[in-house]
């Protein structure tokens, strides 16, 4: 038996369905248990063999996965349920040959209509059939799939999927908090280069000195305390997948013309050598600076700005996606609902409060809705989300920064200059690290640097496990 029908017996036998295309999208081949699943299940009668993707819409009236990632040459998940008594599972990617040349499509389906046969021991199967779609998106497919109710996000992200394929460096830019990173991930997964690292490095949260050898590495006794192998640097460990630069707006000038030339070379030098080293590396830059403004006052490279701006992207502040407010508190409630062992039965999400959180401002964006939600879960004593915790935590923020910006500094006695700055500074770092819980929040707040932040903090012992 050669492996041809050897693979094909296997595919037979397999309890999963599994759909071939070949590189135009025309279907080769589908095992016993995909045809039972289209004829019997979802009630197509269609010999789908020699059939292109582009006509199931014809017979199809809802997703196709098949015709998705041929359509879009990417990878793609998802979970719908076609019918009230039906879920289905559906994943499909292209495949490759050495060169990287698209020579098939598979799809691979399954029922799992079974799991919501359970209905007699749980009250309501629609909340469990909800829960199941969630977890699968956070579990199996949260880069591919971020969550995009709201009509502007879902543009958004089909922006992303249009340039994913391409090797365009692209520039993110959007308020702290707003998901930059998130955006940056969803492009590299749906890339070509989706199976090659990923790699971000933070170009605010490294010291000067130090900046230059962790992007490109030192060679051996290039500097007192040196690995004596000398040490490659991100580009090189990036090198044939995708590199986030995020916070690209800190890094200093010096380093913005060194930056510009490997990306106009393609090569990067080692401190402390002087070998071009090739490097193939798709770059992504992240910033919640407004860049065009730093290039007018002289604070940032306009070469390098128009070098990284090939493709620009402007995340949209959460206050303007109503829609993501709602599935996004949604899906936190039902994440940390698990994760400490709730039942969510028991944390029930009351409209009132789902009206609040709508109607927030949310000036930490996402960021701030997902810490939230923890404490809302956490905190919440009763069977409800107990809303007047939420007004608690928000008027606590706003207590807060008009406390930062408007109590006057008063001096208590008379004692050294140097001393009283140095206690007023840590004061001013206690409360700013107590409102803002990252270090370029915190940043951005007292209108420093955020290598400044850290240095600070550090300085006055006063957090060892504060989040970038």
């Amino acid at each position: 038996m050669n492996e041809k029908i050897l693979l094909y017996e296997v595919l037979e036998q397999s309890n999963e369905g599994f759909l071939i295309m070949d590189a135009d999208g025309t279907v080769i081949t589908a095992n016993k248990a995909w045809i039972h699943l289209f004829t019997k299940v979802l009630r197509i009668n269609k010999n789908v063999i020699g059939t292109n993707v582009s006509e199931f819409k014809e017979y199809i009236n809802y997703f196709s996965v098949a015709e998705y990632i041929v359509k879009n040459k990417t990878s793609y998940s998802k979970v719908y349920a076609p019918f009230e008594d039906r879920v289905i599972f559906s994943s499909g990617k292209p495949i490759t040959d050495s060169s990287g040349k698209i020579i098939y499509y598979i799809v691979k389906v399954n029922d799992i209509s079974d799991i919501f046969h359970l209905r007699n021991q749980v009250e309501n199967i629609s909340r469990i059939k909800e829960l199941y779609i969630e977890y699968s998106k956070s579990q199996t497919n949260a880069e591919l799939n971020p969550i995009q109710a709201d009509p502007k996000m879902q543009k958004f992200y089909q922006k992303c999927l249009a340039i994913s394929t391409t090797d365009a460096t692209v520039l993110i830019m959007g308020e702290s908090g707003s998901g930059k990173e998130i955006v940056a991930n969803f492009i590299h997964n749906n890339s070509n280069r989706n199976d090659k690292p990923f790699l971000s490095i933070n170009c605010g949260a490294i010291p000067e000195n130090l900046i230059e050898s962790e992007l490109f590495g030192y060679a051996p006794g290039a500097f007192t305390g040196a690995n004596k192998t000398g040490k490659k640097g991100i580009f090189e460990a990036a090198h044939t997948g995708t590199l986030l630069l995020d916070e690209i707006g800190e890094m200093p000038l010096e380093m913005q013309v060194k930056l510009l030339r490997v990306l106009e070379n393609k090569a990067i030098k080692r401190v402390g050598s002087e070998k071009d080293i090739p490097v193939d590396v798709r770059i992504i830059a992240a910033t919640n600076c407004a860049l065009p403004q730093m290039v007018r006052e002289g604070k940032f490279r306009k070469d390098l700005f128009y070098r990284l701006n090939v493709i620009g992207m402007t995340v949209p502040p959460l206050r303007e996606r109503t829609k993501d407010i709602v599935s996004l508190s949604k899906y936190y409630h039902n994440l940390f609902s698990r994760q400490y062992n709730y039942h969510v039965a028991k944390k029930v999400f009351p409209d009132q409060l789902l009206d609040l959180l709508v109607s927030y401002d949310w000036p930490g964006n996402v960021r701030e809705l997902r810490n939230i939600m923890e404490q809302l879960v956490l905190l919440s004593e009763n069977d409800t989300l107990d809303q007047n915790i939420f007004l608690s935590i928000i008027e606590d923020d706003m207590s807060m920064q008009n406390s930062m910006n408007t109590e006057n500094v008063s001096v208590k006695q008379i004692a050294k200059l140097d001393d009283i700055i140095e206690e007023t500074e840590k004061q001013l770092f206690e409360k700013a690290y107590r409102m803002k819980k990252t270090s370029r929040e915190i940043a951005k707040l007292l209108n420093v640097s955020q290598t400044t932040v850290i240095r600070k903090l550090k300085k006055y012992a006063i957090t060892t496990g504060l989040d970038e």
